[in-house]
């Protein structure tokens, strides 16, 4: 093992490293992923993925990894508004639920990509834990790694980091600080009563969850992902009230519960450098105003294992030339990043009654377009209209911004 050498070694096999080594080996690359866990998908998630994220991923919805069907969901205020959410009646044209969405089995989804990309000629590594680099240049030449007890060290071409919000990559080739985090918790519950197992629910405002909001994903009728990220205070007395108060969770048994910080600060200031990328959770790559991960971290990873294996073909891994991967991916979800983290810091000072009050007014299309479009001027203009007084208190001189725009 001592002269192991791969043109790209990827670390962390969660959906940004698996399409990463999916995408880099089908162009022929030599590619390691390395994970430290002993198997895929231990991260807890709501596991909701709407249908359009398939269709523009290319990937096609199988029943090995697809728990259930969605249809839409409802959106439950602090003081008693419910937002009703049906996929088939929204008409903006952007929107990825157009049909609905779906409940996966994380871990059987990723286990079904990787082994796509093993097929293509990767190879991967668990139980293999990355503690360092070796850097020469101004660029890593190997990435130390203890696995089964030793330590080995595997020369490379391009390191891409896809290891998580405490990224190693990040910290010690990158340089970069913590990341702005939620905490998160989630049960699985089993012997549920769901009424309507095709809808999605969320709760939002302190009541439910300070700073945060609380999810229901059904994964049937009778199990249920349960979950909630909050800030400022413990995430397990809101759940663990939220559930004994639920009239479908009465009888139900708690058959898992997991914990994990997820980024909710925006994009990292740096996601290249030379020989170096950063992609998934350890970029930022989260929508900051839904947590949604899954989406944008998949297209990081297509997009970085495509630039990574081409620009070793080329023999140029330089930061200039792994800047395609930024530029295209910020293209992609910059804007609705940017965007997300405006609407998250807008809407977590809002108390409890203006929450109702912001649930009430929404029309659907235009608040889908803040994620979808990206595009948050329709949804200030249509609550400017409705409510002057609370869009000027939400927004500030984004309203301003907004008329003008418009205006132009």
């Amino acid at each position: 093992m001592a002269g192991l050498h791969r043109d790209i070694v990827i670390i962390g096999a969660g959906p940004a490293g698996i399409s990463a080594a999916r995408s880099a080996a089908e162009l022929g690359a030599d590619v390691l992923v390395v994970e430290k866990e002993a198997e895929l998908g231990t991260k807890p998630c709501g596991e909701g993925v709407l249908k359009g994220v398939f269709r523009e991923l290319g990937i096609e919805p199988r029943e090995e990894f697809i728990r259930n069907e969605l249809k839409g969901a409802y959106i439950y205020g602090p003081e008693g508004a419910v937002l009703r959410v049906l996929a088939d009646e929204v008409t903006y044209e952007k929107f990825r639920g157009k049909g609905g969405g779906y409940i996966i089995n994380k871990k059987a989804f990723l286990e079904f990509l990787m082994r796509e990309a093993v097929e293509l000629g990767a190879e991967l590594w668990t139980r293999a834990r990355a503690v360092g680099f070796e850097v020469e240049g101004g660029r890593p030449r190997a990435v130390v790694i203890e696995r089964e007890g030793r330590v080995e060290k595997v020369s490379c071409e391009v390191v891409i980091g896809c290891d998580g919000y405490w990224s190693i990559t990040a910290r010690k080739l990158f340089g970069l600080g913590p990341q702005e985090v939620i905490p998160c918790l989630q049960y699985v519950m089993e012997g549920c009563s769901i009424e309507e197992p095709d809808m999605a629910e969320a709760y939002v405002g302190r009541r439910w969850a300070p700073l945060g909001y609380l999810w229901v994903f059904p994964r049937g009728p009778d199990s249920a992902n349960v979950g909630l990220g909050v800030r400022g205070c413990p995430a397990k007395p809101y759940l663990d009230k939220f559930i004994k108060e639920k009239g479908a969770f009465r009888g139900a048994r708690l058959v898992e519960a997991k914990a994990a910080l997820v980024p909710i600060g925006g994009l990292r200031e740096k996601l290249v450098m030379d020989g170096a990328m950063l992609c998934g959770d350890a970029a930022g790559q989260v929508v900051p105003i839904t947590g949604e991960g899954i989406h944008p971290a998949m297209t990081a990873g297509l997009i970085a294992g495509e630039v990574a294996a081409r620009a070793v073909e080329e023999g140029d891994v330089s930061a200039g030339r792994l800047a395609e991967y930024e530029e295209r991916f910020r293209e992609r979800w910059g804007d609705v990043i940017e965007i997300g983290l405006l609407a998250r810091r807008a809407f977590e000072v809002l108390p409890d009654d203006k929450i109702d009050r912001v649930l009430r007014l929404l029309d659907v299309n235009k608040g889908v377009m803040v994620i979808d479009g990206p595009d948050i001027g329709p949804f200030v203009l249509d609550l400017l209209q409705k409510d002057p007084e609370l869009c000027a208190e939400i927004f500030g001189s984004l309203v301003e911004e907004v008329v003008r725009g418009a205006g132009s």
